[in-house]
């Protein structure tokens, strides 16, 4: 392929001499047109592409843009930290990668992620719009941290990412998968089909080490297929051989862990509740390790002691006047919804409250089964609005309450957090799931400023 000055598939970054890449879109012809007006030269499009494109454009055509996206991407944007993990699961990766990189900082080294809170390093931030983002802009991102002095790179693989390619040519040191349950049946229709997206991490990408979780049924697979591989496995859980979970015991200050870690019984505390955290600590461990940090380097306690927990990850928001308890968590699967309650629920004698709800245009099937197990495992249920889209809130809260009884049904996700920290009494726990570190609230078409950790924190001290 001719080499053009720039490519991208953003029409707004296009400048004159530049490859535009036009990905499939209902708006592609606004885009491509955007594109030619900025001065392309050249537009890669889908061969079947029916779009008007003016004589004197070079005109590529694809049969696989995404993977041809990628592999431009690759091409045009080669520079990249010298040490790259991937983690991939339904819940966790942003936890996990949140904990590579901090792990990293306490060895004093330079780190970075990318994932769902966009790009954290400690040299550059910036918010993205994808989990895993599309192959241009995830190069362009690495190849800028790479010039910074980023030698460590953490990245989520989303099943999304995965399947379109975004990831395509990116050879990392180490992959990891923490879970799968429940969740973007709307695009993968079936649990094989996304545990077979999520499986692709480990068996079409270039990796010398797996990290993977050995109590998870799909875990379990997954080490089976990389076992009749040429890689390093380094396996975590009650059921792992590398580093073994021997006990947990949660307390109202965090939890100690009992394990059996590369051969040695150790003990170890952490600030950070819920049993879900103590495996992404391990996995971002396995990581480091997959990484090329040697076991012995890895102060173990200390890196215990001193992770904290993401946004909106099992978040501590603050203590009402009465002496509830507050957190925020991006629970919004059936599963992570269950983990969530049954953690918190062992770190109080009291009544433990959840608020939630579903988004609009997704998956409607987990919306019964999040009311369900929110009945049967919470003693406070409120249900109210996520982001309901272009659907009738109301109606999803119907198909919730449907399945949730004993459930109260408040209607504005604003007032549902006011009235649900208006009934905290000494010792009761809130979780408020679903959009964790989420600063917004999407109602219809539009878009608006919503943070469940402000609005806590507001309603909290008006109690005072």
């Amino acid at each position: 392929m001719k080499k053009y000055p720039n490519a991208t598939d953003n029409s707004t970054d296009v400048t004159p001499g530049d490859l535009f890449i036009s990905m499939p879109a209902a708006n592609a012809g606004r885009y491509l047109d955007d594109a030619i007006t900025r001065g392309a030269a050249a537009v890669l499009v889908p061969a079947d592409t029916e779009l008007c494109i003016p004589s004197g454009i070079d005109v590529i055509k694809s049969e696989n843009i995404a993977l041809d996206s990628a592999r431009i991407a690759a091409e045009y944007y080669p520079a990249c930290p010298r040490h790259i993990c991937a983690v991939t699961g339904t819940k966790g990766k942003t936890s996990t990668v949140a904990f590579v990189v901090q792990i990293l900082c306490i060895l004093e080294k330079s780190a970075a992620s990318i994932g769902t809170l966009g790009i954290v390093s400690d040299k550059w931030n910036m918010a993205g719009a994808n989990t895993t983002p599309f192959a241009i802009q995830l190069r362009q991102w690495m190849t800028r941290l790479c010039d910074k002095g980023t030698e460590y790179l953490a990245l989520e693989a989303s099943s999304h990412g995965i399947d379109q390619h975004r990831l395509e040519f990116v050879k990392f040191d180490a992959v990891g998968f923490s879970n799968l349950s429940r969740d973007h049946l709307d695009y993968h229709k079936t649990m094989d089909e996304y545990f077979a997206a999520k499986a692709r991490l480990f068996t079409d990408f270039e990796y010398d080490t797996a990290v993977i979780n050995a109590d998870d049924e799909y875990g379990a697979k997954i080490i089976e297929i990389v076992s009749k591989l040429p890689r390093q496995i380094i396996t975590f859980g009650r059921k792992g051989n590398t580093i073994q979970i021997k006990n947990i015991t949660p307390s109202s200050s965090g939890q100690q862990i009992d394990l059996k870690y590369f051969g040695l019984d150790i003990t170890v505390k952490t600030p950070l509740i819920g049993e879900f955290q103590v495996y992404n600590i391990l996995m971002a461990i396995g990581l480091v390790i997959g990484m090329g940090i040697n076991v012995e380097d890895l102060p173990i306690e200390k890196i215990f002691s001193e992770l904290r927990a993401p946004a909106g990850r099992a978040e501590y928001v603050g203590q009402t006047k009465s002496g509830g308890a507050v957190y925020i968590d991006y629970a919004h699967t059936p599963d992570s919804l269950e983990q969530i309650i049954k953690s918190l629920r062992k770190s109080t004698n009291a009544r433990l409250h959840v608020l939630f709800g579903c988004g609009g245009n997704r998956d409607a099937g987990k919306r019964p089964i999040m009311g369900e197990i929110a009945s049967r495992l919470a003693d406070v249920i409120i249900v109210t609005d996520d982001n309901p889209r272009f659907e009738d809130a109301s109606n999803i809260r119907k198909q919730i309450m449907a399945a949730c009884p004993n459930g109260t049904e408040i209607g504005g996700r604003s007032n549902a957090i006011r009235m649900a920290i208006d009934g905290l009494q000494n010792g009761d726990i809130l979780i408020i799931a679903g959009k964790g570190h989420e600063d917004y609230q999407i109602i219809g078409g539009e878009k608006t400023h919503f943070s469940d950790r402000e609005e806590a924190s507001n309603a909290i001290n008006d109690t005072e």
